[in-house]
């Protein structure tokens, strides 16, 4: 996905498929690595909600400005 983001003209889908891979890794390190009471799980959950959900706008914004 992020190689070929890098094909598409707006720079913001790229920075959207970043906030993804970013998210991916994140979650797949707290649910595969981080005990249960590690200290840093709440704040992985946080993130990864957070990067999902800006990723989502970032290319929803580069797909609606781009169609105009």
């Amino acid at each position: 996905m992020a190689v070929l983001s890098l094909g598409v003209p707006p720079v913001a889908v790229f920075a959207g498929v970043a906030l993804f891979l970013s998210s991916d890794a994140v979650l797949s390190v707290e649910t595969f690595k981080m005990g249960k009471a590690h200290p840093l799980r709440r704040l992985a959950a946080f993130y990864v909600w957070a990067s999902y959900f800006c990723a989502q706008v970032v290319l929803t914004l580069a797909i609606m400005t781009n169609a105009l």
